[in-house]
């Protein structure tokens, strides 16, 4: 397995907070979970199908660890597709401390008016109110069939069976 290391000074994200979202598909980020993400991010439809917003560190490491996998390999073309077809990169915060949610990453995460941020160690997850409650009462079941394309595609990257 590879080492990584966290950048010099890293805090994880932490903690949940209960939010909105207004018209224009803007989000208001507490300051402490802002000031951890820093001044660029990136946002993209994660693992589970909610909203991912993550440091531009983070961006980064994952482009690079594409990257060193070859252009023919099947497994990470298709996990690139999954994750960068829906990615905004070079975002940042307005002065109110909100940040847009691209209109098509709202409709696929269902996002509605009310929200949750959740703090999830390198990245803060957006997650509609009653979607979020569904994934705490069946994580398992909850956006599957987006995990197992994303778990297959990982599979194939590293040479295992699909």
């Amino acid at each position: 397995m590879e080492t990584r290391q966290l950048p010099a000074g890293f805090k994880p994200l932490v903690g949940t907070e209960d939010t909105t979202i207004d018209k224009m598909g803007r989000v208001l980020i507490p300051k402490a979970k802002r000031d951890r993400l820093g001044e660029d991010c990136a946002i993209t439809l994660g693992t589970n199908g909610c909203v991912v917003i993550l440091p531009e560190w983070h961006w980064i490491e994952l482009q690079k660890w594409l990257y060193l996998v070859p252009k023919e390999n099947a497994g990470a073309e298709e996990y690139k597709r999954l994750v960068f077809g829906e990615a905004q990169d070079s975002l940042r915060f307005d002065a109110q401390g909100r940040l847009v949610i691209p209109q098509r990453l709202r409709e696929l995460a269902r996002l509605k008016q009310k929200v949750k941020l959740v703090g999830a160690f390198d990245r803060v997850e957006v997650w509609d109110e009653d979607e979020y409650r569904q994934f705490l009462e069946n994580p398992d079941e909850y956006g599957k069939e987006r995990r197992l394309r994303l778990e297959r595609a990982l599979r194939l990257m590293q040479g295992a069976p699909a």
